[in-house]
């Protein structure tokens, strides 16, 4: 045995399978399938698994909404039936009610919520505690900005408390963590907030928690609402009766896939969640799998390839087909999904 090769067996028996030769490489980053065809397009398949997210933007735009989508889309991957998700909710906003709703199954998810006023540190020592059993597939932190370090919290009084962030406990936590969401597989989505940045006065802002953890981050998204809607579907303000808002999402930051899509927007109606089925129509129209002419639409039947012979008339009959015919709609998702991951 050549000295490289004792070199490789010594560093795969003290952590299996982390050296290989070119010709045996290691496999694509996974992904999770989502039900959304506009984030389906955004990463070529779906959610990339068993990397670190940020999930950051204005209160109220989407995050955790999004984060709980991803989490409900992961747990329905037969490979991780009977895994366990944690979701730390140091907020104090989780509600089982509105995960359920979302399509998380909380009967595999465990829900810490800090209540001794734990620091940041104390809180991170816990997730790597959770991380080592390698019975946890899926972490959600709640969220970064609402962290207080341990030595801000010493201070006897506010006016003692200085500014600081937990930026150095957050990177000695991503760097003791990596290594552990390598050897089990764990996909964690941090959920943070939008700061304004007072050093640059072009800057649309900045997410707390320092640079390192921007850097260990495989993916950023930068979450903002763009447009808010009544229940008839009409256009209205924020501050009025509304139905629901479009998410938009602008991937700041991506080494998982190729870097060539950079946004998107999905609707959001509160009192459901994601809207996937007007996402995906629209969709399949704007990118030609449903053809259009003027004010009338061909609609192909995807599992045989063949284009029925009456053409519809407006957007609200496509919608209605499709409502009707579920399995035709499953079909045409299902040809997109395909096409899109293979692009």
């Amino acid at each position: 045995m050549s000295s490289l090769e004792k070199l490789i067996a010594e560093l795969n028996k003290k952590n299996s399978n982390s050296v290989k030769f070119g010709d045996s490489t290691f496999s694509d980053v996974p992904r999770i399938p989502v039900d959304n065809l506009n984030l389906t397009y955004l990463f070529r398949g779906g959610f990339p698994e068993n990397i670190v997210y940020e999930f950051y933007g204005n209160p109220s735009c989407g995050k955790s909404l999004m984060a709980y989508s991803v989490l409900a889309a992961w747990q329905r991957q037969p490979e991780n039936k009977g895994r366990t998700a944690v979701i730390f909710d140091y907020e104090g906003s989780h509600t089982d009610s509105w995960a359920t709703k979302l399509g998380v199954s909380m009967k595999n998810v465990v829900v810490w919520r800090p209540m001794n006023n734990e620091s940041a540190e104390e809180l991170f020592d816990v997730i790597l505690k959770f991380a080592d059993t390698g019975e946890v597939g899926f972490m959600i932190l709640d969220s970064v900005g609402s962290l207080v370090s341990k030595s801000r919290k010493d201070k006897d009084s506010f006016e003692e408390k200085t500014m600081g962030g937990v930026a150095a406990a957050l990177t000695d936590f991503v760097n003791e963590f990596n290594s552990r969401r390598c050897i089990y597989g764990i996909t964690f989505i941090a959920i943070n907030q939008m700061r304004e940045d007072f050093d640059n006065s072009y800057s649309k802002g900045k997410s707390p928690g320092g640079k390192a953890f921007k850097h260990h981050c495989g993916i950023r998204l930068l979450f903002s609402a763009c447009e808010y809607f009544d229940y008839k579907g009409d256009s209205c303000s924020q501050y009025s009766d509304a139905a629901g808002h479009h998410i938009a999402i602008i991937v700041e930051k991506n080494k998982v896939t190729p870097n060539d899509r950079k946004r998107t927007t999905v609707t959001f109606r509160y009192l459901t969640g994601l809207d996937n089925f007007q996402d995906n129509i629209e969709f399949a129209i704007l990118h030609g799998f449903i053809k259009g002419s003027g004010a009338w639409y061909e609609i192909t039947d995807y599992s045989t390839g063949e284009v029925l012979p009456k053409k519809l008339n407006g957007m609200k009959q496509v919608f209605n087909y499709y409502k009707e015919n579920p399995e035709q709609y499953k079909s045409l998702v299902e040809a997109i999904s395909r096409k899109v991951a293979e692009e």
